[in-house]
């Protein structure tokens, strides 16, 4: 009885540590993603070209802040293609955003993520692809470290993550869950790769949205079946900030994706 009064005090220590390790962590990382929202950065690294694809649908609430993250980043130099598939009203708001911060803005009519990723690379002029969702913002230092893990040898890196716009639970179970737990081939949210690397790839355009295929996640499993176990860099000094708009439609555990992530409009694949 003594032992197991011991155990639990112990265990009951060490979830106190970790829960404060945590929430110490969310407050940390969201103040590190901010500065990219604030100020212009204190130095700049060159290296290869990279081209940042935006897939987006209907985002043109999100779409500054990325952009603006991107344009604040250590890394030069940088190309932006926005691949819009929004509808004509929509996508005129989305093209004056992109004119605004000097970014290629591509009208993609036929919905679907993977497809907007694949026509946004097929118009990259840049070595290494990075592709974002349209409701992040990137830590100013996020493509550097991305970048440095690619010259390292990987073919492919993706960064940690935290909750931007919502300090609640939503907040602290995204930092356990994607720092704490996040496997390496959980290429979501976003992914750097060397051009040639994703010609060999590409994200799969079979994915069926109603069916609650993830063509981000099989994405990082065609990478590790082309390339190899050790092909994919989870960088843990990479960092950005996402929105909690997945958690709250479709709470901490998420079942079947909802639609709207998937490019469906009106019930219909187009």
């Amino acid at each position: 009885m003594k032992a197991k009064v011991i155990l639990l005090a112990l265990t009951g220590v060490a979830v106190g540590v970790t829960i404060g390790k945590t929430v110490e962590a969310m407050h940390k990382f969201r103040a590190q993603v901010l500065k990219a929202l604030a100020e212009e950065p204190l130095y700049r690294v060159s290296g290869p070209l990279v081209s940042v694809i935006i897939p987006a649908l209907e985002e043109q609430d999100y779409l500054p802040k990325l952009l603006m993250s991107i344009q604040n980043q250590t890394y030069e130099p940088i190309e932006v293609i926005v691949a819009d598939s929004s509808t004509r009203d929509s996508h005129e708001l989305a093209d004056q955003i992109c004119r605004q911060y000097g970014t290629t803005c591509l009208h993609i009519p036929m919905l679907g993520p993977a497809n907007a990723r694949n026509q946004g690379a097929g118009q990259a002029q840049g070595d290494i692809l990075l592709f974002t969702d349209a409701d992040n913002v990137l830590a100013p230092d996020c493509i550097e470290n991305l970048i440095r893990s690619l010259q390292e040898g990987y073919i492919a890196a993706h960064p940690v993550e935290c909750i931007i716009d919502d300090t609640g639970l939503a907040a602290f179970w995204a930092v356990w869950i994607t720092n704490w737990l996040k496997g390496t081939n959980a290429t979501t949210r976003v992914v750097a790769i060397w051009k040639d690397a994703f010609d060999q790839v590409k994200y799969d355009e079979s994915c069926v949205p109603l069916q609650g295929c993830r063509e981000d996640l099989r994405f990082g499993k065609d990478i590790i079946k082309r390339f190899g176990p050790g092909s994919i860099k989870l960088n843990r000094d990479a960092l950005i900030g996402t929105s909690a708009r997945r958690f709250k439609k479709q709470g901490l555990i998420p079942g079947k994706v909802p639609w709207e992530y998937k490019g469906v409009r009106d019930g219909v694949i187009r």
